[in-house]
């Protein structure tokens, strides 16, 4: 499982490396709303497992 992960991020960071910085603008921006959603995301899992 960790090889396929670690090519999936590797893959990706191949195709984010082609991006103008123009691209990456719009994704910098919403890292504060993913992080958001992860750490919500985990909040639910310990609350289901408590």
């Amino acid at each position: 499982m960790e090889g396929r992960r670690a090519g999936r991020i590797a893959h990706l960071a191949e195709l984010t490396g082609r991006l103008t910085p123009a691209e990456w603008a719009p994704i910098v921006a919403a890292l504060p709303a993913l992080r958001r959603l992860v750490d919500l995301g985990q909040q639910r899992e310990q609350e289901e497992q408590s």
